[in-house]
């Protein structure tokens, strides 16, 4: 069992040593040897282990390494030492990193748009029912509390805060002030683009939907006037 369990943590501790997440691809296969030995600072558990990948440059679906769990006798540290590290398909490792790129980005728009939603909600429940200002009519069952635990996704978020209203406004800016630049695709592509709900805007933006270059650049920027127009915590 422990062997099982110094294995285990060697594959977990492994996979996240790569700086594309190519190592998320390898998997146990066999413990083909564990043994004991007792440092003058560590427990340390001497394994031998077969691990699975598609990606392994010699093109083999298993290899073997030799790796050392390292628990700290004082402060009960544990970690990882490998002999040599897994040596993976260059391609490969490419296509992930790219792959880890735009999940970095769709993570920081999606970040990002959750900050302006709080910033909103923040003022919006902080107001006072007899308030005379206009106020945005938004989903009760979104709060800011579950915002932050994260209990909606940002879709729900950005529907629940769209209105009618906002979106004639995009398409009788986009009239006014772009449209009349443009021409051929790049029009039809705005008249396309400026029908669409915060959601989709969004979902355009995070490479959720096919979509062109100008259609990513647009999407960004109607999100984030249609976000800026909200009032926030420091306009309070």
């Amino acid at each position: 069992m422990q062997a099982i369990k110094a294995a285990e943590y060697a594959v977990h501790e492994l996979s996240k040593l790569s700086d594309s997440d190519i190592y998320e691809s390898l998997r146990l296969k066999t413990i083909t040897h564990c043994s004991l030995n007792d440092g003058i600072f560590h427990y340390n558990t001497l394994l031998t282990l077969q691990l699975e990948s598609p990606y392994f440059k010699s093109g083999k679906a298993v290899e073997e390494f030799k790796m050392i769990v390292m628990l700290h006798k004082e402060d009960k540290v544990k970690t990882l030492a490998i002999d040599e590290f897994p040596v993976m398909d260059e391609d490969v490792i490419e296509e992930h990193y790219i792959r880890k790129i735009d999940r970095k980005r769709r993570e920081r728009e999606e970040a990002f748009r959750r900050l302006e939603v709080e910033a909103y909600l923040d003022y919006d429940y902080g107001r006072s029912d007899s308030s005379s200002e206009p106020r945005f009519v938004i989903d009760s069952m979104i709060s800011t509390d579950s915002l932050r635990e994260g209990s909606h996704t940002i879709q729900d978020l950005l529907l629940s805060l769209d209105t009618q209203d906002m979106l004639k406004g995009r398409m009788k800016d986009s009239e006014r002030n772009i449209q009349h630049r443009l021409g051929g695709e790049q029009l039809q592509e705005e008249q396309q683009l400026v029908r669409y709900s915060l959601k989709e805007l969004y979902e355009v933006v995070t490479e959720q939907v096919s979509a062109t270059d100008y259609q990513r650049f647009r999407a960004r920027s109607l999100l984030d006037v249609a976000m800026s127009s909200l009032p926030s915590s420091s306009n309070r």
